[in-house]
């Protein structure tokens, strides 16, 4: 195991047509350059310039929403070498992009500011090691790792530790308490790390089976930190029976720990 700087964001798979794990329905892309907008992205033409006038070997789109036009451009584009990654996220507002943006190191095509998509250079995009993008009909989400703003500046510090810092003096001025609680989620967003599990083994089929494995207790652990869980082995039961009167149910409810710890050998 092991634990790095990573940011954790709502987002879909721009189309299944890109998802790189169908098993895991995972679309994952590494070493690859980021392009943000709040942008809709319709117009096929402005998109294929965009990728003309760059000139990268692979991009992650960051758009609120892509028209099935481009789309289809982005797979033709895929098909002659030149590899996209279209990530939608029309949760995010603008200040959240700025996030994302920070995170990465890139200049949001912002159409709030004026910022054309066709004015956006290759020194304007953001980098980051590694993206993953879950998109089930259950469980959706993108994580970023290694976001191009994390190195350091010779003035003073990272990009992120900036944006950190005027964010937490927006709470400072803020009266509005769920204003607070979504500013405080972003600071630890920013300045959170990701947990990476590695699994291992001397064949690909039981390397599927131990990653599996590991899948069902990352999502149990989630399930249990979002919606709490209840004890196994009749503690639960026993616990109940142990605030009230002795009874018949009382002996009853104690009875399958009684017996659970009885067939395990215990005291």
């Amino acid at each position: 195991t092991e634990v790095i700087r990573g940011m954790r964001f709502p987002a879909k798979v721009g189309a299944r047509a890109f998802v790189t794990n169908p098993a895991r329905f995972e679309m994952v892309a590494e070493d690859v350059n980021i392009f943000i907008t709040n942008h809709k992205l319709d117009n096929p033409f402005v998109v294929v310039d965009l990728l003309n006038r760059i000139k990268v070997p692979k991009i992650a789109i960051f758009a609120p929403e892509f028209s099935s036009g481009v789309i289809q451009s982005l797979i033709a584009t895929t098909k002659n070498g030149l590899f996209c990654y279209p990530i939608k996220c029309p949760a995010l507002r603008t200040d959240e992009l700025e996030d994302l943006a920070t995170y990465t190191g890139a200049t949001v095509a912002d159409k709030d500011t004026g910022k054309k998509i066709d004015t956006v250079t290759a020194i304007e995009l953001g980098f980051a090691t590694k993206i993953i993008v879950k998109d089930t009909e259950n469980r959706e989400g993108a994580v970023l790792i290694g976001g191009k703003g994390e190195k350091r500046r010779i003035d003073s510090g990272t990009a992120i530790t900036e944006r950190c810092e005027i964010l937490k003096n927006q709470i400072k001025e803020s009266r509005n308490e769920l204003t607070t609680i979504s500013l405080q989620k972003r600071i630890a967003n920013l300045s959170s790390a990701v947990g990476v599990v590695r699994v291992g083994a001397t064949t690909s089929k039981a390397a599927g089976y131990l990653k599996l494995k590991v899948d069902d207790g990352v999502y149990s652990c989630k399930a249990a930190l979002e919606e709490g869980y209840v004890e196994g082995g009749g503690l639960c039961l026993k616990k109940i029976a142990e605030k009230l009167p002795k009874n018949i149910l009382t002996n009853a409810l104690k009875s399958p720990y009684e017996q659970i710890q009885k067939n395990a050998g215990g005291n």
